[in-house]
Formats: C-alpha cells, structure tokens, sequence
C-alpha cells in the first residue's frame, strides 16, 4: 500500500470505492447489497488472476474488474489500476479509463490538502471500519467532517491531535459541528470567527447555538437583498475563496451572482461575523 494516505487508501486495512465503478447514480451506497458484492469481488478476484483480462464494457452497476487488491479479500479496488500493474493503466479495457481516471469526489480533495499528521487524527476514528462502512457516506462520519473545509479542519486537528479519539469524542468536544446547517455553508463563518477569536472557541458549548442562531439570521437577512441572480456568473467561477462562494450557494442557494454582489455579500457578512462574535 502507499505510504502517502489518500482518502481512498488510507491505512492499508480498509479502501473507499464509493465511486466505482463510476457511472453508478451518486445516491447508490454498496453497503446496501454488501453480501452479494463481495462474493462478486471474490470471483473477480481469482477470475482476474486465472485468466488475461481482454477488453469487456462495464455494465449495470457492476465492474468485472473491481476486486480485492489485498489477499485478505479486505481492501476493494480497480485491478486494471496503473498501481497494481507496474505503472500501466490498464482501465482503457472496461471502456471507462478517461472517466475512471478523474473519478474523484469533492472530499478526496479536501482530505489531500491536510499534513500528513493532521490526515492519521481523523482517520484513526474510522479504526473498526471494513471497507462497506469506510465507503458509505450514510455510516461514516468522515464525509460530513471533511465538508468544513480545510481550514477548521486544520484548527480542530492541531487542537487535539496528540491522542486518538473517537468521532462522538469529537463531536462532544466540538458540538457546532452537529449543527443542522449544511457546512458547506457554514465553513467560511467559522473560519473567520477562528481567526477572529482563536480555536478555543469552537470548543465553547453555547458555540453551536450562536452558529446556529447567525446563520438563520444571515441567511434571512441577505435574501432580503435585491442581489442580480440572472445576468451573474456561476458562484464556482468568481474571484473569490472557495469557502465564500460555497456560503453563497449552499447557505443562500444561490447558483448565479454578480461581481459586484458577491462583494457586498462578502462586506455585509463580514461586518456581522465581527459584530455578532
């Protein structure tokens, strides 16, 4: 296994193959039918090793050369992956290689950008995990978790990365990250009250409720505004930070903004971050 963690192969015990193989609809979860897919990896297993894999088009939900990579029958993953064969891709033969290659989903992007010691803090709460649990995005908290972003992440993990402890350790710890807001739209909020106000408020247990409490009332507070929706640009497209512009389309469900909107979105929440905490 690779010494680096990726959020796909993160401790050489267990794997996330939630995206493969890559033309299932994203609601779909493996766990649902665990059973019947392991027996499926293990005879694409040992099909995989007992004959020379020939060009065959994936079908249905099922990849023919998705099997376990590790010979505990533990750890799913691509046999055609250029990892497992000396450098050569070899995924051009399910007729998928290009869509295969750039599979990846928004939180495997997130999870990269972390240190190498800020990735082993969180995934140790996923210790006891088998690859199904590790995959599915309903049973593991880590998905949710990683949705903050990278800068509360960072702030939590250098918080408390000298022991392990569990994701309801977590959780207990640092209750605003239970909060019903999506936080996604949450993320530059809390990011700017850290740096406003240092990390130890996030630990502060009346936290959740003000975060909770603002947000509702940005969120009102902004609709209210005559913002140009129409002749704007996609959010994902202005110059501003990421964190930002996701507030602006998951907290104010927003697609399409103005320039000039999107800057006095960002002064207006500003001034009420720094008023309100």
């Amino acid at each position: 296994m690779k010494t680096r963690s990726t959020l796909c192969y993160p401790d050489g015990e267990k794997s996330c193959f939630a995206c493969c193989p890559p033309i299932r609809p994203p609601e779909y979860e493996h766990i649902r039918f665990k059973n019947f897919i392991h027996r499926e990896l293990v005879r694409n297993t040992i099909e995989f090793k007992n004959s020379c894999p020939s060009k065959r088009p994936i079908t249905g939900y099922s990849c023919w050369a998705m099997g376990y990579i590790d010979d505990r029958f533990r750890v799913p993953g691509c046999l055609l992956h250029p990892y497992l064969n000396q450098g050569k891709d070899l995924r051009y033969l399910v007729d998928y290689q290009d869509k295969c290659r750039r599979e990846s989903c928004r939180e495997y992007h997130i999870f990269a950008l972390l240190r190498e010691d800020e990735k082993k803090f969180y995934i140790r709460m996923t210790d006891g995990m088998d690859s199904f649990t590790y995959s599915s995005r309903r049973l593991n908290p880590l998905f949710r978790l990683l949705n903050w972003g990278e800068t509360v992440l960072r702030a939590i993990a250098r918080n408390g990365n000298s022991s392990p402890i569990s994701f309801e350790e977590l959780f207990e710890l640092y209750p605003f990250l239970t909060t019903s807001h999506n936080p996604r739209a949450c993320s530059y909020i809390v990011s700017e009250v850290i740096s406003n106000r240092g990390v130890s408020i996030m630990m502060i247990r009346g936290f959740k409720e003000e975060l909770d409490y603002f947000m509702s009332q940005i969120i009102e507070d902004l609709r209210g505004y005559e913002l140009n929706k129409s002749n704007g640009e996609y959010y994902y497209k202005l110059p501003f930070q990421k964190d930002l512009l996701e507030f602006i389309r998951f907290g104010l469900g927003i697609k399409k903004l103005s320039k000039e909107d999107a800057h006095r979105v960002k002064t207006l929440l500003q001034r009420k971050i720094n008023s309100y905490f």
